[in-house]
């Protein structure tokens, strides 16, 4: 278990948004290009934003559920085939999109974890 404190702003130099439809999902942008957590450990920008995109994707599904749109099943699909560098979908299976959005906590888990 790790326990850490803090500064009060974490080093966060601002806060931005990805959206789309009704969806809105906030992400730190650290200074120094990550936020330092201890000796060779760092979370990046860019493993912020694919975070922040990946719960987008389960916003989006869980829209797609309630009001059915070919606008946000085509962002879903654009989500789920981008290329990622630190998270990762096997797209070279063969999924249903039916079966994406069933079980989109899995496939797009936006957790961080970092050793």
């Amino acid at each position: 278990m790790i326990i850490a404190s803090c500064q009060k702003d974490n080093g966060v130099d601002r806060i931005e948004t990805v959206t789309f439809s009704s969806c809105a999902i906030k992400y730190s942008v650290y200074k120094n290009g990550g936020l330092f957590l201890y000796e060779g450990h760092s979370i990046p920008n860019e493993m912020e934003y694919e975070s922040a995109k990946r719960k987008l994707a389960i916003c989006l599904c869980e829209e797609y559920l309630s009001h059915p749109s070919d606008s946000v099943k085509s962002m879903i699909l654009d989500i789920y085939h981008s290329e990622e560098q630190y998270f990762h979908i096997d797209t070279s299976l063969s999924i249903e999109f039916d079966s994406i959005v069933s079980n989109r906590n899995i496939i797009f888990n936006p957790e961080i974890i970092i050793d």
